[in-house]
């Protein structure tokens, strides 16, 4: 694993506080607080390269995903919530990605706000799984599966379908904390999105509202039963007798 920056506590207070004044700074398509950081960018080490296009919006999210996640696999927890690596990081060596996808031209309302949810952690709810990077590595590290000798990241790639899934899945503990909790509800949207390309159901309005009531039905059955102590099998059978209802189909299909 690569060597950990943080920024100095004083520093990222500072930083967050002169974000106002800084905001030209945040336009510029190099780094700009080498100084301030007391670093040289060519002597970091950046931990792997991530796809950098102009003009992203999410597109290669799951590609930096699987790299973030391979490179930083061994992330210890403590690391993980920190805000002060992630942000060293979003500031330095990932500059031209965080700058490629979210730039802060695009903030549609709080610029300022915007800037602290995406490079830094936002001060109100220090959500971890916000920032730019921190997400990506949390996206591939909640759906890895190793047993799976094929494909390790298949969760990976149902969940990053769709970006509001994917930020559901992240802000509804009980599924993102169990990874049978998990398995399930992705493999039932999987079955659903396959029931519609192949015409057998008629797509769904509202996905959005949908999927947050299956999450609703996640900490249901989880507030009732233990997760762990069903197999994968019933696990998603449980969620599926939900989702039948909801649709209308028949039992089996």
């Amino acid at each position: 694993m690569s060597k950990l920056y943080y920024i100095d506590d004083k520093i990222l207070e500072d930083m967050k506080n002169e974000i106002e004044n800084n905001l030209d700074l945040y336009k510029q398509p190099t780094p700009w607080c080498e100084e301030l950081l007391e670093v040289e960018l060519g002597e970091l080490e950046k931990p792997v390269e991530l796809k950098v296009i102009e003009g992203d919006k999410g597109e290669h999210d799951l590609e930096n995903a699987i790299l973030l996640y391979g490179a930083l696999k061994d992330l210890p927890y403590t690391v993980v919530t920190n805000e002060n690596y992630w942000a060293f990081l979003s500031h330095t060596v990932y500059w031209d990605y965080m700058r490629n996808r979210w730039p802060i031209e695009s903030a549609q309302k709080d610029v300022l706000s915007f800037i602290q949810t995406r490079y830094m952690f936002n001060t109100k709810n220090k959500r971890y799984y916000r920032n730019g990077l921190s997400r990506l590595w949390l996206y591939a590290a909640l759906t890895y599966d190793p047993h799976n000798d094929t494909d390790p990241y298949f969760y990976t790639r149902i969940m990053m379908k769709n970006q509001d899934l994917a930020g559901l899945i992240l802000e509804t503990t009980t599924v993102s904390r169990n990874f049978k909790a998990l398995k399930a509800t992705l493999e039932i949207i999987q079955r659903i999105d396959i029931l519609e390309e192949n015409d057998e159901i008629e797509k769904i309005r509202g996905k959005r509202e949908f999927t947050r009531d299956l999450m609703k039905q996640v900490n249901f059955i989880g507030a009732i039963t233990i997760w762990d102590s069903l197999t994968h099998e019933e696990a998603v059978e449980k969620l599926w007798k939900y989702v039948n209802k909801r649709l209308l189909v028949l039992e089996g299909v």
